[in-house]
């Protein structure tokens, strides 16, 4: 009985040092001294259990670290866990070994585990109708009959870039060849298994009840093929403003230009 109750305070100790270190790694740090927010104190508690040598204590600890560490790094604003330590680029070429510039992705965030989340960012550009008059992919996509999304493991991509190189009919708002593009250059790159986001600035309006539409579509034809995630700014303005670190002054400069 004394041993199982020793164990009940051993974890409600643990639960109370992880809490703690969530409360200082997302609002103490800022609050109080800036080099503090260098200390990883998620990790700091997950090495002190570890060095209890009880294996299934450290395992559970460490897997509990991770979740709240996704759910207070800010990966779930564009529908996306698992970002913690994630570093960031931008404007980042994917070369799909075709001639010619590759795709480029606006921005590219490299995940610790070696996955990507690859992310096209429409901000109103996507209310301009897609032109009508000519191919929507050069010819270095259907070269000597070549099936470049097939043979890179895209079947449902290679049948939706045969439909829009063949002029059947095309998304009027959704640049669609674009994101089958960027699609081609994670598989090329043995990058099957990563992410990619399309995010855009959403209004009401037919324009975009359509633009909403042509995105559902897409990512039905797609199916599990490519995990595609759609996120709008207001959704991520919204989960930004959830974070006590953010300076609330740009905040609200924010809010009153764009998200009045």
């Amino acid at each position: 009985m004394e041993k199982e109750s020793l164990g009940t305070k051993r974890w409600v100790k643990i639960a109370c040092c992880l809490l703690a270190a969530v409360i200082a790694q997302t609002t103490l740090s800022q609050q109080l001294k800036p080099w503090l927010a260098w200390i990883d104190w998620l990790l700091l508690v997950t090495v002190y259990v570890s060095l209890m040598r009880d294996p299934t204590l450290a395992l559970i600890t460490a897997t509990a670290a991770g979740l709240l560490y996704d759910a207070s790094s800010g990966g779930l604003a564009l529908g996306v866990n698992g970002l913690a330590g994630t570093r960031l680029e931008f404007e980042v070429p994917l070369p799909t070994g075709l001639p010619g510039d590759p795709p480029t992705v606006d921005v590219a965030l490299h995940r610790p585990d070696g996955r990507r989340v690859a992310i096209e960012s429409k901000f109103a550009e996507w209310l301009t109708p897609r032109p009508r008059g000519k191919r929507v992919f050069k010819d270095k996509y259907f070269a000597q009959g070549q099936r470049v999304w097939e043979a890179a493991g895209l079947p449902r991509c290679q049948a939706l870039a045969d439909e829009l190189q063949g002029w059947h009919e095309r998304p009027r708002y959704l640049n669609a060849a674009q994101l089958l593009k960027h699609a081609l250059g994670l598989a090329v790159n043995g990058l099957r298994t990563s992410t990619l986001v399309y995010l855009y600035y959403d209004r009401p309006g037919r324009e975009a009840a359509t633009h909403r539409a042509e995105l559902n579509l897409v990512a039905a034809r797609l199916g599990g093929e490519v995990d595609l995630r759609v996120a709008t700014y207001q959704s991520l303005f919204d989960a930004l403003r959830t974070f006590p670190e953010l300076d609330r002054d740009y905040l609200d400069y924010l809010a009153g230009r764009y998200f009045a």
